[in-house]
């Protein structure tokens, strides 16, 4: 019996379709990084992936405020936002870094300039408000971004806890 595949209820999920350009530009930037691994190269991959996960981070924002009840898609979403805000950071971290050569002090190696790996694991110590203090934001920049991202973090948490509190205990 034939049915019409319209008539099949949807998922209410983020649409994840407008990011596709965005996602192939940011392909993009990574192959031209892996093959050159020039500054120019590296400066437009940090530009493009803060671009990309930004946009992933407003698509999953709208998904969070437009669901009425709380299901695993949410949940993920809600999740999906706090790492890729840790990703942007480490991105503006690393440019950054780039621009202003120095911005970092890293008290285990000492390596200069630090490296993604290094910009991620800083970028999640502070999204979090760990701070092992291994690896020191010195320049001016640098502390900005890093107090604006403790900030970030914290306030996400806030805001998007009480969203999901607020539609479960609504539904109940």
């Amino acid at each position: 019996d034939h049915r019409d595949l319209h008539s099949f209820p949807t998922r209410r999920s983020s649409d994840l379709r407008p990011l596709a350009p965005l996602g192939l530009i940011e392909l993009w930037a990574v192959l031209q990084l892996m093959m050159t691994e020039t500054p120019s190269a590296l400066t437009f991959f940090y530009i493009t992936s803060s671009f990309f996960f930004g946009a992933l981070i407003l698509s999953f924002v709208v998904q969070l405020f437009s669901q009425s009840r709380v299901d695993g898609d949410l949940l993920l979403a809600s999740i999906n936002i706090y790492f890729a805000l840790g990703v942007v950071f480490a991105m503006m971290f690393g440019l950054i870094d780039y621009v202003f050569p120095g911005s970092f002090s890293i008290s285990v190696t000492g390596a200069h300039p630090p490296n993604s790996t290094e910009f991620m694991y800083f970028s999640l110590v502070t999204l979090s408000t760990l701070g092992y203090g291994d690896i020191l934001p010195v320049s001016d920049q640098a502390r900005t971004l890093a107090a604006i991202e403790a900030l970030t973090g914290q306030v996400y948490l806030t805001i998007a806890v009480a969203r999901l509190v607020g539609l479960h205990t609504s539904r109940s």
